[in-house]
């Protein structure tokens, strides 16, 4: 299982998310449980697109490598793309990480 095919369900659930928001039909409580979720997902598929944008841009390019007038820049767009990716992996890396139940409490 590729890291997209892995990462598409949370992006599938912010988009659910928004699409709640916007029907009207949550009360006072379910739209503040909606709502926090979906602020805690924002960064995290903020991310997720750009790495699925460098690789959908990497795959794009690929195809135009065939192309004798087009070759230097498509490979040019693929060394870019590809330097992105590992960094990329490990900010998702983080992001996902679990966050701590304690973080939402008060200090005091």
């Amino acid at each position: 299982m590729s890291l997209i095919e892995k990462l598409t369900p949370i992006v599938v659930r912010h988009k659910e998310l928004a699409d709640e928001m916007s029907s009207g039909t949550l009360s006072g409580e379910d739209f503040q449980k909606v709502s926090m979720e979906y602020g805690e997902l924002s960064p995290v598929v903020e991310v997720i697109e750009e790495y699925m944008a460098a690789v959908k841009g990497i795959d794009e390019s690929k195809e135009m490598l065939d192309d004798p007038d087009m070759k230097e820049m498509a490979q040019a767009e693929i060394d870019e793309l590809e330097a992105k990716l590992p960094g990329l992996e490990e900010k998702i890396k983080i992001i996902l990480l679990p966050k701590d139940k304690a973080d939402k409490k008060n200090a005091i």
